[in-house]
């Protein structure tokens, strides 16, 4: 109930209870500009905290993707050393083969050599090493002789 409805014949009366009833709601317009300064200095700082969050996130964003670029350029170097190396491994098996190839060549010829020379030698045991008019090739007819082993001799 109003002061109004009491003392609606009392104008004095009515005076002071619209003097409260004004004191009371000053009050409570205070309390509530009080409370929503209160909220606002609220907001603001959680306005402030969200920013300082979304700085702080943002930094850590742009840190995470030069740590990403730098873990990619990593892999494209290490693929790049790879490839390198498979490049390298793959001519060093080439040069491999190519030397087992002239090995077992040359282990072949060697084989060859060792099973003929009693050939060869009863070729040069043979009397082929005689000229057409009887004298012997390793015999020169100047100051130099040949001999079978060595070649030239003085």
């Amino acid at each position: 109930m109003s002061c109004f409805a009491i003392f609606r014949n009392c104008p004095v009366s009515l005076y002071i209870c619209l003097l409260q009833d004004r004191a009371n709601l000053q009050l409570s317009n205070r309390r509530l500009e009080r409370k929503a300064k209160e909220l606002m200095m609220q907001v603001d700082d959680e306005h402030l905290t969200l920013t300082d969050q979304k700085d702080q996130l943002s930094l850590r964003l742009k840190s995470m993707k030069r740590q990403v670029e730098e873990a990619e350029e990593e892999i494209d170097r290490l693929e790049s050393s790879k490839k390198k190396l498979q490049r390298d491994l793959e001519e060093q098996v080439d040069i491999n083969e190519q030397l087992q190839t002239q090995l077992n060549a040359a282990k072949k010829e060697l084989s060859r050599r060792r099973n003929s020379p009693s050939k060869m030698l009863n070729d040069l045991d043979d009397d082929d090493d005689l000229s057409t008019d009887g004298e012997s090739l390793y015999e020169a007819p100047s100051l130099y002789k040949f001999s079978r082993d060595d070649g030239l001799i003085t």
